[in-house]
């Protein structure tokens, strides 16, 4: 497990009943504005990534002057065989954890159907994943009646995306996961879902392209990051709420 540096925050100091948070998926631009806002909200953080880089370095350094004691786990989310053993391992940094946010994602198109490879890769990384590693952290995250909170996609829903089958098929199969987790984990973990909409785009989209997508909700324009870190934060709170999945999407499929 890797840290920035050691020693208390001033802005939080060290204390047994601070929350604690692993987000995977750290460095997406979603999983970085979510990171900020937990910080903000006084949430110690283990963040992850698929590798140690520069880049997870820089964040840790960042949020670390935020007093979220960070710690770094890199990890492949691929090895699905490997995942809970390194989940525990993660979980375990502050010896509590509150929040599981399972937001790590593999989104790539899959024309004419796509390859095997592509398809095993997404959903190791987008469906089995959350599961594995939501299953062995459960312990840890009913100890502190604790809550996950997985990123799905409207799309899982309504799969109008074209030649994204093996993407939409993960997601779907995350929702339904999301379900299952909600009742396996019960009572004492909450598993809930969120489903972004046109919030964040990949780099290849146009700028046309994207002011036409985000014209299809009812508020005729796009969201942010913020929006759906509210989402999570929300989730992370609603005592009442289990096997639920929250669309974020302006509108987009009523």
């Amino acid at each position: 497990m890797k840290k920035p540096s050691a020693g208390p925050s001033a802005r939080f100091p060290a204390a047994p009943d601070r929350p604690v948070a692993l987000v995977t998926g750290s460095l997406g631009r979603l999983g970085q504005v979510l990171c900020r806002r937990l910080a903000g909200e006084g949430y110690r953080l283990v963040l992850h990534a698929r590798r140690l880089d520069p880049g997870l370095q820089k964040l840790g350094r960042e949020l670390e002057s935020m007093g979220a004691e960070p710690r770094l786990a890199p990890f492949d989310l691929a090895q699905t065989s490997r995942v809970g053993a390194w989940g525990l391992k993660a979980g375990a940094a502050w010896g509590r954890l509150d929040l599981l946010v399972n937001g790590a994602s593999v989104f790539q198109p899959t024309p004419g159907g796509g390859r095997p490879g592509e398809w095993e890769r997404m959903t190791k990384v987008n469906a089995m994943a959350p599961y594995f590693l939501s299953r062995a952290l459960g312990p840890l995250l009913a100890e502190h009646r604790g809550s996950i909170v997985n990123l799905v996609d409207t799309y899982a829903d309504h799969p109008v995306l074209p030649d994204h089958p093996a993407y939409l098929a993960s997601k779907a199969a995350l929702a339904a996961l999301t379900r299952v987790l909600a009742l396996e984990l019960a009572p004492k973990v909450r598993v809930n879902g969120v489903s972004p909409g046109a919030v964040t785009f990949p780099d290849s989209y146009s700028k046309n392209r994207r002011t036409a997508l985000a014209q299809k909700s009812l508020l005729r324009r796009e969201g942010s990051p913020g929006d759906i870190a509210e989402a999570i934060l929300y989730l992370a709170g609603a005592n009442f709420t289990t096997g639920e999945v929250l669309r974020v999407d302006g509108g987009r499929f009523i």
